[in-house]
C-alpha cells in the first residue's frame, strides 16, 4: 500500500527460506512479478502466486529505486494497493466469524487515511461497500454483523483492513489492554500469560500472538501528539511482548 501511494518505480525483492519474489513496479502499479524463473500472466495468477509465497515465515524486503528490467509485463498493471486488498481478503477468507471477531478484539474501527485511499480507489463487493459507510464513521466489532447490507463478508472485510493498517479501532479501545498489559508486565507474569496463550502454546502460536498484540499496542498506533508516559508504557510493553515470544519459541522455562 505504502509503495502505491508513494508512486514508487522500481523493484521490490522479498525473500523467505531460500524463495524469492520479485515485483517490478511502474509509478506505484505492479507491471509485472516472478518467483524464482516463474514469471506471472495477469493479475489473478500473481495475487495466487503471492499468496502461496506469503504463506512462509520470516519474509524479508527489499526496494530498489529507479527504472527496473521487465521481462514478462502483465497484460493489466494493478496497483500496488489492489495487491494488497487482493492478499488481505485472501489471508481471512477461510476464518469463520467467531475467529474473526476474536482476533479484533474491542474497539470502534474506523478508516485510516490510507484505508480512505484504498477503499476509495478500488472495486469493492457489495457487503465490503456497506461496512465503509460505517468505518466512516466508526463502528464496534460486535455491532458489524447486525448493521443493514452487513454480514460475514464485512466482518471478514474489517479484519483485512486491520492487518493492512486501514482500519484502525480508536486509541480508547487499546486503553484497556494497554492497561492489563501494563499490570502483567509489572507482575512479572509468564510469558505465555503476557501473550494471552494457553501453558502448551509453541513457537507459532506465539509469533501469532506477538503479531496480533504489537498491531494494537506498538508505539505507532498512537498518533504524533500522545503523551509521553503512553507511548513510553507502550513501548516497554512491546519489549516485554518480543522477549516473551522469543522465550515460548525456544522453550525455555519461564
Amino acid at each position: 500500500m505504502g509503495l502505491g501511494r508513494s508512486e514508487a518505480t522500481g523493484r521490490l525483492d522479498v525473500r523467505a527460506s531460500g524463495s524469492r519474489c520479485e515485483l517490478v513496479l511502474d509509478e506505484g502499479r505492479v507491471v509485472a512479478g516472478s518467483v524464482g524463473s516463474r514469471s506471472w500472466a495477469d493479475a489473478r495468477e500473481l495475487v495466487q502466486g503471492l499468496v502461496e509465497f506469503g504463506s512462509g515465515e520470516d519474509l524479508s524486503f527489499r526496494f530498489a529505486s529507479g527504472r527496473a528490467a521487465i521481462c514478462r509485463l502483465l497484460p493489466e498493471p494493478i496497483s500496488a494497493g489492489g495487491i494488497a486488498l487482493d492478499l488481505g481478503r485472501s489471508s481471512v477468507r477461510s476464518l469463520d466469524t467467531t475467529a474473526v471477531r476474536a482476533e479484533l478484539g474491542d474497539g470502534n474501527y474506523r478508516l485510516t487515511a490510507p484505508g480512505e485511499s484504498l477503499v476509495a480507489s478500488l472495486r469493492l463487493e457489495p457487503e465490503e461497500r456497506a461496512v465503509v459507510f460505517w468505518l466512516r464513521r466508526g463502528v464496534g466489532a460486535d455491532d458489524v454483523l447486525g448493521l443493514p447490507g452487513c454480514g460475514p463478508a464485512s466482518l471478514r472485510f474489517v479484519y483485512a483492513l486491520k492487518l493492512l493498517r486501514a482500519a484502525s479501532p480508536s486509541v480508547a479501545g487499546a486503553y484497556p489492554l494497554m492497561l492489563r498489559k501494563q499490570r502483567e508486565v509489572r507482575a512479572n507474569a509468564a510469558p505465555h500469560t503476557l501473550l494471552d496463550l494457553p501453558a502448551e502454546a509453541e513457537g507459532r502460536d506465539a509469533r501469532r500472538a506477538l503479531r496480533r498484540l504489537v498491531r494494537d499496542l506498538h508505539p505507532d498506533r498512537f498518533s504524533n501528539g500522545a503523551p509521553a508516559r503512553l507511548l513510553r508504557a507502550s513501548g516497554e510493553i512491546v519489549s516485554a511482548l518480543v522477549s516473551a515470544e522469543a522465550r515460548v519459541s525456544s522453550r525455555r522455562p519461564s
